[in-house]
């Protein structure tokens, strides 16, 4: 652990990390999840959000080096109708991800990244299902649900910027798999 300090310590007081940019990040997602043996449930994805930072270290010409670390929610859907009557149940997850990657900017206002990531969840999967106009919720671990409490795997992104007078916005849109 102190070698993984004094690693980002030493980057951090580097020529290039004098240069870097910081970003405060708001985020909007949609998950789709996969099951390894197939699933009798149709899932849709369902919006959810998230915060973090990003951290970019500029290398050569237009490439920079990209890290962070990002709180998301990964909300899904599915409707079960049973004797007619539909329940749809939103089940949510939070992870904070932590993805790091490299990113070419095209022009100054439009780049490509791409990476890796690595997530850990957080707490509990939670269920809300709305039966005839009524929400109710419930709650289970991960080894209840029998789910691993992690997620890594490859991003790719692209990122426009936008200008507002003295302030940069940047929309930055990431698949991950």
């Amino acid at each position: 652990m102190n070698r993984i300090i004094f690693i980002s310590l030493l980057i951090l007081s580097s020529t290039p990390a004098l240069s870097a940019t910081f970003s405060g990040v708001g985020a909007a997602t949609l998950a789709q999840p996969t099951f390894a043996s197939g699933s009798p449930v149709t899932y849709n994805p369902s919006p959810g959000f998230g915060a973090g930072i990003l951290v970019g270290l500029p290398w050569k010409n237009r490439f920079s080096f990209e890290f962070g670390a990002l709180y998301l929610q990964r909300k899904y859907s599915t409707t079960l109708t049973l004797f007619s009557v539909s329940t749809k149940i939103i089940t949510t997850q939070s992870i904070l991800e932590i993805p790091a990657g490299m990113r070419y900017a095209i022009t100054p206002k439009l780049s490509l990244g791409a990476g890796i990531y690595y997530g850990q969840y957080l707490g509990e999967i939670t269920q809300t299902a709305n039966y005839q106009g009524l929400d109710t919720m419930n709650s289970q671990s991960y080894a209840t649900a029998q789910q691993k409490t992690f997620d890594a795997g490859f991003q790719a992104s692209l990122a426009y910027v936008f200008m507002l007078k003295r302030y940069r916005m940047i929309a930055d849109l990431r698949y991950s798999y």
